[in-house]
């Protein structure tokens, strides 16, 4: 995940699965694939520094080490609202086919 990662931004689960057999937490709850979720936290993994998130709508209890276990980042990408501008498309219609249109 490039994108600049901050608590608010919109991200899409792209990949749920797990590094190792037998890794899901039966207490736990785990992202799912095409859904949409909310970072609350942003953290990084101080043993690798790979980035972590934190989700709003999963929040799980805190594993041995007494921390929420976070989700690795890479497994996300971000939803961005784009707005469509088709400016390019009249101008191209104008070019083509003048301002004036003819009505069939």
């Amino acid at each position: 995940m490039s994108e600049q990662l901050e608590p608010g931004l919109k991200v899409v689960c792209i990949d749920n699965s797990l590094k190792h057999p037998g890794q899901r937490d039966p207490g736990c709850n785990y992202p799912e694939i095409g859904v949409v979720y909310t970072i609350r936290d942003v953290i990084t993994n101080p043993y690798n520094g790979i980035p972590l998130i934190l989700l709003r709508e999963i929040v799980n209890p805190p594993t041995r080490n007494g921390k929420e276990g976070a989700f690795d980042a890479s497994r996300f990408r971000p939803i961005r609202n784009r707005s469509t501008d088709i400016t390019i498309f009249k101008e191209i219609d104008e070019s083509v086919f003048g301002k004036t249109k003819v009505r069939a």
